[in-house]
């Protein structure tokens, strides 16, 4: 008992006299003295783990603290986690690539009219860049002349193809955007060769779905005259994480720098009450997405369920052969496949289930559960550029920016 009153007494005189001690001396003394002094055990391990990610989550939103079963390793300082899935509907699927089962990035490539490519591209993976150009030369086969990119639903990916994608719109030693942070180098990214699309009216679409590096590659585009932005206001994400991984399998996910426009403008949302900043990429040309049937409780319970998606299937399965008889052609199946029928099927289906719906629900998403349903059985019979074609009826966006490719 003795020796335990002198241990405080020493440990209090020892701070009484520390009054000068740095933060760093205080958290370990601290520490020190939760561990060893503390009247009840405390289980170091959860302890710690509980603090950590406490002092990462008061950082900023993407700094954390991962959990061995969480954690991580081996991620690029100056790159993003590629997402798996974006989106609020199960109707945007990725095709994969046979041999390494990896997402294509490239969700359809058509001319949108005689003159207009269109390209989705909905991250930036590692194949993303080789399948924009091969994209691209087909559509110049076409007699492409003027091309839109949709990134409205790309959350972003690996900044090296960001880039490298950009490098076919913008000329040669041009920077595509800067990372800067207090402790890392400075790096700079800029286009190194001459590109394939480096002429010619170009049109990039974006909204809240636009993340990260999709981001970068807007800004850089817009940054440097090259493309007309259309949409709504991109998501607002320009922080770099680095993963530090400890021995025991946790790691701390940390941000290290920021990302910066060719015109010097960070477009990380503010994060800090106090904060007042630009953020986020804002559109030459302010376009409100068709949202209104989200807005429906039916449809988001039908759509989280996969009810629209099984009836198209189980249809376009047990019929495709009239269909295919019926429409000889993609262009027969836009034009003439009518799919109120698999509405009512839905309904049924809806009933079924026991999910409830009103009136105001149907005025809300009738019509778009409709076309969604003509764009599953469409993509069932003719593929990806089927579905968006057909979906992009209701593209505000992309309508807008067709309508200023052909202005004078």
């Amino acid at each position: 008992m003795k020796r335990l009153f002198s241990t405080v007494v020493f440990l209090a005189t020892t701070l009484a006299g520390m009054a000068q001690m740095t933060p760093e001396e205080k958290l370990n003394m601290t520490l020190y003295a939760v561990i060893n002094l503390y009247v009840d055990s405390v289980d170091k391990s959860k302890f710690v783990d509980y603090h950590i990610s406490n002092m990462m989550k008061s950082l900023d939103p993407f700094s954390e603290y991962l959990a061995p079963e969480s954690a991580k390793q081996g991620e690029m300082l100056f790159g993003d986690n590629i997402p798996q899935s974006e989106g609020k509907t199960q109707t945007l699927q990725h095709k994969t690539d046979a041999k390494t089962n990896a997402p294509y990035c490239v969700n359809a490539a058509y001319m949108a009219d005689n003159t207009t490519g269109y390209i989705s591209l909905s991250m930036f993976g590692q194949s993303s860049a080789d399948e924009v150009r091969e994209s691209i030369r087909e559509l110049k086969k076409q007699g492409m002349k003027s091309l839109i990119i949709d990134l409205q639903q790309n959350g972003g990916g690996l900044v090296d193809k960001a880039v490298e994608i950009a490098d076919e719109f913008l000329s040669k030693d041009l920077t595509v955007f800067t990372a800067r942070g207090k402790n890392v180098p400075e790096k700079v990214f800029k286009t190194s060769r001459k590109g394939m699309f480096e002429r010619g009216r170009l049109s990039v679409l974006i909204g809240s779905g636009t993340k990260s590096a999709a981001e970068l590659f807007a800004a850089a585009l817009k940054d440097h005259d090259r493309a007309l932005i259309t949409g709504t206001r991109s998501f607002g994400k320009g922080l770099i994480q680095e993963t530090l991984p400890f021995a025991d399998g946790s790691a701390l996910r940390i941000t290290v720098a920021r990302y910066f426009t060719p015109k010097g403008v960070c477009i990380q949302k503010p994060y800090i009450p106090e904060q007042k900043a630009d953020w986020g990429v804002k559109p030459d040309i302010e376009v409100a997405p068709d949202t209104l049937h989200r807005s429906s409780m039916w449809y988001n319970i039908i759509t989280f369920s996969g009810v629209q998606t099984l009836i198209a299937r189980t249809y376009a399965q047990e019929h495709e052969t009239e269909l295919r008889q019926k429409y000889t052609t993609e262009e027969d199946f836009i034009r003439h496949f009518d799919s109120l029928s698999l509405f009512n099927k839905v309904l049924a289906k809806s009933d079924e289930l026991g999910y409830e719906r009103s009136d105001d629900d149907m005025a809300k998403c009738k019509d778009y559960v409709v076309l969604q349903l003509k764009a599953l059985v469409g993509r069932h019979l003719y593929g990806n550029n089927c579905f968006f074609r057909v979906m992009n009826e209701r593209n505000n966006a992309l309508r807008q920016a067709l309508a200023s490719q052909t202005e004078k």
